[in-house]
């Protein structure tokens, strides 16, 4: 129902807005970790690569979902034995419902984030399925469609499957998009 719900309104929200809507990809690189558990486990580097709508809804006020494939998890250290020494890589399908507020080429974005995981280093059921985030972050517009951002996503979920382990996806995101 939830879905549906979100389909519907995103398309209202595009029909109305559709001439003043504009599309674009973005591209960037990701640093993450798995917090809990795994906090003294190092920073895993991964790339992200998506598309995304950028829907006014006021003067300066705009909806921006977005379509994300992300490399996120952390890398192993050096402690054998430990739940720190254990690879999570973990790659996910994402999809951010930001609001974006500019003043004049800066702009603040927040909003939620579901993640479908698409593939872990284990290839098992080591981990959850799926994750749910908050989003926060800035960007500066460089010239007319070209922009860069910088945001970090804090993760709600324990995307561990396992009772004797907990880690939560932490990552800082850099990126440049361009809007047609």
């Amino acid at each position: 129902m939830k879905k549906l719900l979100l389909v519907f309104l995103f398309t209202i929200s595009t029909t109305c807005f559709a001439q003043n809507v504009r599309y674009g990809a973005k591209l960037g690189v990701n640093v993450s970790e798995l917090s809990g558990d795994y906090e003294d486990a190092l920073s895993r580097y991964g790339f992200m690569a998506g598309v995304f709508a950028e829907i006014p809804l006021t003067g300066s006020l705009n909806f921006q979902p977005e379509l994300l494939y992300s490399a996120q998890g952390n890398k192993p250290n050096s402690v054998a034995g430990s739940a720190n020494a254990e690879r999570a890589e973990l790659d996910y399908i994402q999809l951010p419902l930001l609001l974006k507020f500019n003043k004049q080429r800066f702009n603040v974005h927040v909003g939620p984030q579901v993640g479908l995981a698409v593939w872990n280093s284990f290839n098992s059921d080591a981990y959850k399925n799926y994750d749910l985030a908050a989003v926060g972050g800035i960007g500066f517009q460089i010239i007319d469609g070209l922009s860069i951002d910088a945001r970090y996503n804090f993760g709600f979920v324990d995307v561990v499957n396992s009772s004797a382990l907990e880690g939560k996806n932490r990552y800082f995101t850099l990126s440049a998009s361009y809007k047609l």
